[in-house]
């Protein structure tokens, strides 16, 4: 981590509004993890180290942010042929921060930024904006920025995702009447993902509740949209979650049911080997719960085969 400095327009930008509060916190913290070019390897699980040590957060929350960043124009994230990671740019990084003179060069300069590097899925900033719109960076991205892939609105973006969410919980708690065009619906579900709570999150609430209705520890007449997903029930279902997932919950048995909804996404999403992958990337003590849960779940699957 290195020394840097808070620009007085940063609390007063239109952009920073559309962060959480979470993710203006990890922004602030990625100047420090940056190189003198405002560099910096996008390693989701060391970035969360370093800016949230105590705070037992999920390394999808920052990808979730990060998404929301480039989405905004404030990172730029660039592949190099050859390189299994990728490298995050800070849009106009030089313009606010005064470098020491002794600090070393960047290291990732010449690797990430040759003329096959490929920049993703990224749009440029609004005028007046922190960062400003400008293509005149800390480094030069010319020949990257033409082979660039046409960005998305972040507005249709934040709305696939709430439709993503929506149809999640159709599809899990089986109310397939409930509509994904409504404004209310809509409404809440938007909020949330605003406000910084990722698309895995929010699905995660569905399939607990889900879990808990089957289980007698939920009322089915509060499976609802406007219920798992208002300001202050959403708050504390994702509560609930981080407390599940880091062992701390009072009732045994929900954990379970918390674990095996998240192995279940995985399982659709990633299969078997992904959801390998992501056991083995939960806290120790965790792990061998998961493993067994994963068994019981295939091996339900192949005998209904």
């Amino acid at each position: 981590m290195r020394t840097r400095q808070v620009h007085p327009d940063f609390w007063k930008s239109d952009s920073m509004a559309e962060l959480s509060l979470f993710g203006r916190l990890l922004f602030i913290a990625m100047w420090s993890m940056a190189d003198r070019d405002g560099l910096l390897l996008y390693r989701p699980k060391r970035i969360l180290v370093e800016a949230f040590p105590y705070d037992g957060f999920r390394a999808d929350k920052v990808d979730s942010a990060v998404e929301r960043m480039k989405l905004l124009g404030m990172v730029r994230q660039i592949a190099a042929e050859g390189q299994d990671k990728t490298c995050l740019e800070i849009v106009n990084f030089a313009e606010y921060q005064s470098i020491h003179p002794k600090e070393a060069k960047s290291k990732l300069k010449d690797i990430y930024f040759p003329a096959n590097s490929i920049e993703l899925n990224v749009i440029t900033g609004n005028p007046g904006e922190f960062p400003p719109a400008s293509t005149s960076t800390s480094t030069s991205t010319s020949d990257i920025m033409s082979s660039s892939p046409r960005a998305a609105n972040l507005d249709d973006v934040v709305e696939s995702q709430v439709t993503e969410v929506i149809e999640n919980f159709k599809t899990v708690t089986g109310k397939d009447r409930v509509s994904t065009k409504s404004p209310a619906n809509r409404k809440h579900v938007r909020a949330r993902i605003k406000e910084g709570a990722s698309v895995d999150d929010l699905k995660s609430v569905a399939n607990l509740k889900t879990r808990q209705v089957q289980s007698g520890d939920f009322k089915d007449q509060y499976l609802r949209i406007e219920t798992l997903y208002n300001e202050t029930k959403c708050q504390s279902y994702l509560a609930e979650l981080d407390a599940i997932r880091a062992g701390t919950a009072s009732a045994p048995h929900t954990l379970d049911y918390a674990m095996r909804c998240d192995l279940e996404f995985q399982l659709a999403e990633n299969g078997h080997d992904g959801a390998l992958r992501w056991v083995g990337g939960q806290k120790k003590e965790l792990q061998q719960p998961l493993l067994k849960i994963l068994s019981d779940i295939t091996n339900t699957t192949e005998a209904a085969n």
